[in-house]
């Protein structure tokens, strides 16, 4: 196979050419992938095939987040037939044999040849301009994504979705926020069952969690360790942590040390993946094995790109740990990848690049995430530098990925010039991490116009129809919706950071959804403190200074009225 990069001039290339365009998106780590990679493209009818008639590009998913986004929906890997001018003829979703695609392949050319129509699916509907926003708030969006969730839930395996069961971090910490809300035990009691449940993904040996297991069960893992997954895991454990217990501390110990030890670069950057087999052998074989055993058989690969929105979602979640479990360990971790992104990853025009590599195009995804993460380490740390860091992201997201009707695009710059290509792509889910960003952002800053921009970024992805295409992401989108529509309790603290740590371990640990953690030097509005102390407001008002741990337990009791819990959950 001569594989093509992605690029406006290979598409340029096909259109004049008069060549149909194969794209082969997958990932490093996929093992389906690599299957279709050795027999199906490794196969010589097929290979020649498309040398004669296509213009074959192959993609690698992490390394595009633009491209992931596009095709994420047909999972890896996704492979989409083009036509010359980059109109979809079809897509295909997972593993295809060399029989069928070389079969599916011969009657596109042959139809090609016969001057036939080529499209085999509905080309895919154009961004909607402002005018055609749903006639509903973002409390009735939140209603509509709720209902699809409670469809996805499976009351007999445990978890959302069947017969894959991912561990989903979304899902599991909506509910927890949605119980609290409702007074409805049942969302955490879900909540807490599918945390349960995923641990039987967790690695025994090295630690680290699988990316889903198979036909319904939690028992049957696909071994791929994918650095999104470790992050999501990790936060929704944390949760647990704070709100019961009921094992997750040492869940989340386990996937944390797998990420250090395994995911980690020298400089301290978090990495993207582990495969799922070493070499020939395959993972069930391999992860059966202790470490002895596995270290002999050879090494999974991992892949060892260090890319920022995937180090943005560990940042935030070792935070996370760090919040729940007061285990230095955790912070340590958050700042040295922080530390090494800041030095590798910092745009010269502002920003933050992909990889370290390329500063000709920012992303959407690293611009959300990493953003997050910045100010997650400003409220747990109070160095103004993560908060002034922020805000350089923020006039990114606003200057050069903002589009007329208030959503942000999935790149700066075009993809392309061709097909459907030629569109700027408003990425549901990164549009919703984006928009949870600007709202925490404006909140914490006082700067009401960061909420606005974030809540309209979230109304434009909102609608009816985005909603019921996100599927199970939907989590993603009802966490942007409950930041947007609630009313968040602050923890203003005054004093040196020495001084507070005690006080601001107790809040970090407290299970407060929303919370925000500002600092500030002593006078107006608040009164002086003597030494170090916080004031919690909430509903309107504050309370007086608190400089003692006794008083701030009663005070924050009052704020994380934990969900009701089943006696076996509690």
């Amino acid at each position: 196979m001569d594989w093509q990069v992605f690029s406006a001039e290979t598409l340029q290339r096909a259109e004049a050419e008069d060549r149909l365009v194969l794209l082969s998106v997958g990932t490093a780590w996929c093992h389906w992938c690599h299957v279709m990679d050795d027999e199906t493209f490794g196969d010589a009818d097929v290979a020649a095939l498309i040398a004669e008639h296509f213009v074959a590009v192959k993609v690698d998913a992490d390394a595009r987040p633009d491209l992931a986004e596009r095709y994420r929906r047909w999972a890896w890997p996704a492979t989409a037939v083009l036509t010359p001018d980059a109109q979809p003829v079809v897509t295909l979703r997972g593993y295809r044999g060399p029989d069928v695609f070389g079969d599916l392949l011969r009657e596109i050319v042959a139809d090609k040849r016969a001057g036939q129509p080529l499209a085999r699916e509905a080309p895919p509907p154009t961004s909607p301009p402002t005018a055609s926003f749903p006639p509903i708030g973002l409390a009735a969006a939140r209603d509509a994504g709720e209902a699809l969730l409670d469809a996805e839930w499976d009351d007999e395996g445990g978890g959302w979705g069947t017969p894959q069961k991912y561990p989903r971090a979304e899902p599991i910490l909506h509910a927890l926020q949605r119980s609290r809300r409702t007074g409805d035990p049942l969302h955490a009691e879900r909540a807490l069952r599918a945390l349960s449940l995923q641990r039987q993904l967790v690695d025994p040996v090295w630690g680290g969690i699988y990316q889903y297991s198979e036909r319904g069960r939690w028992d049957r893992p696909h071994y791929e360790k994918i650095a999104i997954v470790q992050a999501g895991a990790m936060t929704a454990a944390a949760e647990g942590v704070r709100i019961s217990e009921f094992g997750q501390r040492e869940h989340l110990a386990d996937i944390a040390r797998y990420v250090r030890e395994f995911l980690t670069d020298d400089r301290g950057a978090f990495l993207t993946s582990q495969d799922a087999d070493a070499g020939d052998i395959p993972g069930d074989v391999y992860y059966a094995e202790d470490d002895a055993g596995r270290r002999a058989l050879g090494m999974p690969r991992i892949d060892r790109t260090a890319y920022a929105d995937r180090n943005g979602m560990l940042i935030s979640a070792h935070l996370e740990a760090y919040g729940a479990t007061g285990d230095p360990a955790h912070l340590a971790a958050a700042l040295r990848a922080a530390e090494a992104m800041s030095t590798s990853h910092r745009g010269a025009s502002g920003g933050w690049r992909h990889d370290a590599a390329d500063d000709s195009v920012r992303y959407l995804a690293d611009q959300a995430w990493m953003g997050t993460a910045l100010l997650a380490l400003y409220e747990t740390t109070g160095e103004a530098r993560w908060l002034a860091s922020a805000r350089e992201t923020v006039q990114v997201l606003r200057h050069s990925l903002r589009t007329e009707q208030g959503g942000f695009r999935a790149r700066s710059g075009p993809l392309a010039t061709v097909g459907i290509f030629a569109e700027p792509r408003i990425p549901t889910i990164e549009n919703a991490v984006a928009a949870r960003f600007l709202i925490r952002f404006g909140r914490l800053t006082g700067e009401s116009i960061f909420v606005l921009t974030g809540r309209i970024a979230l109304r434009r992805v909102s609608t009816p129809d985005r909603i019921r295409s996100a599927g199970r992401n939907v989590g993603h989108v009802l966490l942007a919706l409950e930041e947007a529509l609630a009313d968040p309790p602050r923890v203003v603290a005054i004093g040196e950071e020495s001084a507070l740590a005690e006080l601001l371990a107790d809040v970090r640990g407290a299970s407060i959804h929303h919370l925000l953690i500002e600092r500030r030097a002593p006078g107006e509005p608040y009164p002086p403190v003597e030494g170090a102390a916080v004031f919690v407001c909430a509903d309107g008002a504050c309370s007086p200074p608190i400089s003692d741990r006794a008083t701030l337990a009663v005070v924050l009791d009052g704020l994380a009225v934990a969900p009701k819990l089943p006696a076996t959950m509690r």
